[in-house]
């Protein structure tokens, strides 16, 4: 959460000063917690569960926080939990049944030129990254190809964090996700798992992203 970080950026071009700045804004989100793909979410084929029995009863299991003689006043086994959901949600009437995400900073830095390598840094941070901008629209040069790395089903296993070091290795220029970015279906927090697991290569390098259907619900 870090209250108090400015949403602002130094940047300029690489191996010179950071002598601009550009100001942004800082938002979160709250969303309903409905994790509607048990398959992925508590049994997947790679990697850990990222929701087990005992924790999503945890959250649904009302008991410590309600009185008995509140509507809303549940008391959940692990073994219950996954029928236990509302139509796939925690039932909106449970204090835990909604996220809270952290603060999140969207900067755009102005006035960048094709083919020209760029250094930034928040304001607020020691860590600089560096990228590259794509040529302008219809530009070509010889013995200089757009190299474009396209993906698309990533995840937060470590398989995907190897499918995003090898794309990473091949520096591409922009990058496409068509899709199916965290395999959230859903579970809100896996957003904050996938995305510092991303930072490696989406810090470095611009990628345009589409909706898919893990990223909303059950695929």
């Amino acid at each position: 959460w870090q209250p108090g970080i400015r949403s602002v950026v130094q940047y300029g071009v690489e191996g010179q000063p950071l002598s601009a700045e550009a100001q942004g804004q800082v938002s979160t989100y709250t969303s309903q917690i409905c994790p509607t793909n048990r398959y992925n979410l508590n049994a997947p084929a790679i990697g850990e569960p990222m929701v087990t029995d005992a924790k999503l009863a945890v959250l649904l299991d009302t008991s410590d926080v309600l009185p008995e003689d509140s509507v809303a006043y549940t008391v959940v086994e692990p073994s219950q939990a996954w029928d236990k959901l509302r139509q796939g949600c925690i039932k909106y009437s449970n204090p835990d049944a909604f996220y809270q995400a952290p603060y999140i900073h969207t900067v755009i830095l102005p006035d960048l030129k094709p083919r020209t390598r760029y250094s930034y840094r928040p304001v607020d941070s020691d860590r600089t990254f560096t990228f590259s901008m794509p040529p302008a629209a219809g530009e070509t040069e010889a013995g200089a190809p757009l190299r474009i790395g396209v993906w698309a089903d990533v995840g937060t296993t470590p398989v995907s964090q190897g499918v995003m070091q090898a794309l990473k290795s091949w520096q591409p220029e922009v990058a496409i996700l068509v899709g199916d970015l965290s395999y959230a279906d859903g579970w809100s927090p896996t957003w904050d798992i996938f995305g510092t697991l991303m930072e490696p290569l989406m810090a470095i390098v611009g990628h345009l992203t589409v909706t898919g259907n893990h990223d909303i619900a059950e695929g």
